[in-house]
């Protein structure tokens, strides 16, 4: 159906607001029936008439479309007609497609209907305030500092609360989702707000445990006199274990494993049975699915892991979680090196668009490095370029281009990290401190570069 005049003229009259329109000259050239009431004066005597002529004789108090005509520009103030009545009128000008003045449209409503309309708003934020928590009691109700666990994003609220939980019984829970989400810090969370908090918390990487000296490292063993060196498993004992990927791990290491979550017990490499008290976390790039079609996994670990399973989603599912990192992991460098760095308004519009594909993980070392690299006191875009394979794709939006293996990159930069810290301490609790991780993941992260190549061994 076409749009006519006639349609328009409908549609004016029938506005709750009244509206009036001048020309170039400050004459009246339209007015509804609304303002025909508001001036008390019959709509044809306006047509032709000054605007300013009824402020000359009283009966506007002023005129918002004379200011607005004078500037060049949209104007808005309270106005009071000689009917008594009291209006908030706001005039906008109208240009032609060469930037000529023609018109100038005010629409005004009446303040008692301002009035009623904000007592009406202000019960109904009222009203949806006791309804809806807000953020900071959401935060609070569910333990989380903002620092150590950060959860601004509904999604990664949404994550927390299911954490919460799953934290209050004993069963194994599946943390999947992609690499980088930040599946440890959610274990950790679990950990902290179950009844075994302040009791150890071990987080094992599946690939240290893919030898023959994994069943010793787990479990501990017996010396020839029959005494008993403890495992990592020992060393847990009362607390939780966050395993980080079930795939890969021994057949033999699987079955054992499954054991102890099953009967509390595991049997060591002599044939003595110990007895655990344990909560095993478990994370994976996979969710439990994946673990029933792998040939490689025993199938018994679908039926586990399928109890309580919480995807992490990607960063990029979670804008909101963006600035807020950016500002943790900037406080954190600016401590750890002793600096009062900012990063420039732009900055965090750059990072918004960007899509982290390394997520968490990918925040953390990008702030790093930026922090080292950027002189002076503000953090500008042009210190985000800090290799090619850190840079934004053509497109801005994009993602990381699919030649790049963004594991292997990590891997590099951690080691340069390592290297650095390794070289200026000299002993390895101080580099792992100034780094910000334990001793024995320094330990293991610097032997697992030197096999492979990613650094040199001394």
């Amino acid at each position: 159906m076409e749009w006519t005049e006639q349609d328009m003229q409908l549609l004016l009259e029938n506005l709750r607001d009244a509206i009036h329109v001048i020309d170039e000259n400050g004459i009246f050239v339209y007015a509804n029936q609304k303002y025909e009431r508001l001036v008390g004066i019959p709509r044809q005597s306006l047509m032709g008439t000054r605007v300013q002529e009824l402020v000359d004789a009283g009966i506007l108090s002023s005129s918002t479309a004379m200011t607005a005509l004078k500037k060049r520009s949209e104007y808005s103030d309270i106005q009071m007609f000689k009917t008594n009545i009291e209006v908030y009128s706001d005039s906008t000008p109208v240009f032609d497609d060469h930037g000529k003045l023609t018109h100038i449209v005010t629409q005004s409503v009446e303040a008692k209907t301002l009035q009623r309309l904000n007592a009406m708003r202000k019960t109904s934020r009222n009203a949806a305030s006791r309804k809806v928590p807000k953020l900071s009691d959401i935060q609070k109700e569910l333990n989380l500092d903002g620092k150590e666990h950060l959860a601004v994003d509904t999604k990664t609220i949404s994550i927390f609360m299911m954490a919460k939980r799953v934290s209050s019984v004993d069963a194994p829970v599946l943390l999947h989702g992609p690499q980088g989400v930040g599946k440890e810090n959610v274990a950790r969370y679990i950990h902290k707000n179950s009844n075994r908090a302040g009791k150890p918390f071990k987080h094992i990487y599946a690939n240290t445990l893919a030898d023959e000296t994994s069943s010793r490292t787990l479990f501990g063993y017996e010396d020839d006199n029959g005494i008993h060196h403890s495992g990592i498993l020992d060393e847990a004992d009362g607390g939780t274990v966050y395993l980080d990927e079930v795939i890969g791990l021994p057949f033999s290491i699987q079955s054992k494993l499954l054991s102890l979550i099953h009967n509390g017990t595991a049997t060591s490499m002599t044939g003595k049975r110990r007895n655990y008290n344990i909560r095993f976390i478990f994370g994976s790039l996979k969710d439990e699915q994946a673990f029933l079609a792998d040939a490689s996994v025993n199938r018994e670990w679908y039926y586990v892991l399928s109890i309580f399973s919480i995807y992490i989603s990607p960063l990029k599912e979670r804008k909101n979680d963006i600035i807020p990192l950016l500002d943790n992991f900037l406080a954190e460098f600016n401590k750890q090196y002793h600096t009062q760095k900012k990063f420039e308004r732009n900055v965090y519009e750059r990072l918004l668009m960007y899509d982290w594909p390394g997520n968490h993980r990918e925040v953390k070392i990008l702030v790093n490095r930026a922090v080292i690299i950027s002189k002076g006191e503000y953090i500008g875009t042009q210190d985000l370029f800090l290799d090619s394979y850190m840079q934004f794709s053509q497109s801005e939006i994009g993602g990381a281009s699919a030649q790049i293996n963004l594991k292997d990159e990590i891997e590099k930069i951690e080691a340069e990290y390592i290297t650095q810290a390794f070289n200026k301490y000299k002993n390895t609790r101080a580099a792992a401190k100034s780094l910000g991780i334990d001793s024995s993941t320094f330990v293991r992260k610097r032997q697992n570069f030197i096999k492979k190549g990613l650094m040199q061994g001394n």
